[in-house]
């Protein structure tokens, strides 16, 4: 892919995704939103106050001149709807705010203005194999890591990643931290991979955790989550 993402921290390899750009945006997320988003009347995606995905859609679609309609819940403004404000999204703010409610108003919105409907999470073949590309990144470094070491939300990069490890025939084991919902349901139902560890956060969804990774400034809901267990010899996988 010509990019050299990998850094090493001592006895720690990172995957710095949050410094792949894309059209002078950072991050792995806004590359796969606006692949996804090309060629689109226009784009209906959801997610929490805090998600990730729905920026990256909304930045996305600003890039590409598409119009983008968000789904979240109603409550206090965070640092993503911020970001969401500064772009052209339209951001439509829900009272009821669980997930299947966000994924069926967004899904009939997509269906009545014919635009594509993005899930909740991402979770969708077009999504798993755009992650599972990231995997070419890893490969020169893959006989030196001993884990690979991912942010769980939907369980989205942790699925596409393993597909694309099945692909190259390599069993490595993967560590899921799940930072938010139970992603188990999610990735055991796409993937079958023996090497899979799932471990359940001990901070919850909405605390934000203030770490850092050396001179890496992680995000607080996620990355910075996984920091307490990393072992030597991990790859630390930043989403981004």
């Amino acid at each position: 892919m010509g990019l050299n993402l990998i850094e090493q921290y001592d006895n720690i390899y990172v995957l710095r995704l949050d410094k792949r750009e894309t059209y002078g945006l950072y991050g792995d997320k806004v590359r796969i939103a606006y692949e996804m988003s090309k060629g689109q009347n226009g784009i209906v995606t959801c997610g929490s106050r805090e998600s990730i995905q729905t920026v990256a859609f909304a930045e996305a679609c600003d890039i590409l001149n598409i119009p983008c309609d968000i789904h979240i819940p109603k409550g206090k403004d965070t640092e993503s709807i911020l970001r969401l404000q500064s772009t052209n999204c339209n951001i439509i703010r829900e009272k009821v705010g669980y997930n299947n409610v966000l994924n069926a108003h967004a899904r009939d919105n997509a269906k009545t203005k014919g635009y594509k409907f993005i899930q909740l999470g991402m979770l969708c073949d077009e999504a798993y194999k755009l992650i599972g590309q990231n995997v070419d990144l890893i490969m020169p470094y893959i006989n030196n890591i001993k884990r690979i070491v991912v942010p769980v939300g939907s369980g989205t990069t942790l699925i596409g990643i393993v597909k694309a490890l099945q692909k190259y025939n390599i069993n490595i084991p993967v560590v899921g931290i799940m930072c938010g919902m139970d992603a188990t349901k999610n990735i055991l139902s796409n993937i079958d991979y023996e090497n899979i560890t799932l471990v359940k956060s001990n901070v919850s969804y909405h605390k934000k955790e203030k770490t850092w990774f050396y001179d890496i400034i992680l995000n607080p809901i996620y990355e910075a989550k996984c920091v307490s267990y990393l072992q030597d010899n991990d790859l630390f996988y930043i989403v981004a």
